[in-house]
């Protein structure tokens, strides 16, 4: 099963009233630069890089296993 992409498109503030209530607001909110909205959607990669099965613990994975890190510096050369 493909995970469902979601993202967090907007900024939000919160106003303070003068009975010390709050009204929060979007106040902001991130568009593609074809001005489509990414809240609640996300951006689809242009490349899809998985790591390893093998791999147990992303934030140990080593440089030379780390595929992602690898395909990136390729698209860079």
């Amino acid at each position: 099963m493909e995970p469902k992409l979601i993202g967090k498109g907007v900024i939000q503030t919160v106003l303070t009233l003068a009975d010390g209530s709050g009204l929060k607001i979007t106040a902001e909110k991130y568009l593609t630069p074809n001005k489509t909205e990414i809240n609640k959607i996300g951006i689809e990669p242009d490349e899809k890089v998985e790591l390893p099965d093998n791999i147990e613990n992303v934030l140990l994975v080593e440089e030379k296993d780390d595929t992602q890190l690898q395909k990136a510096i390729e698209m860079l050369k």
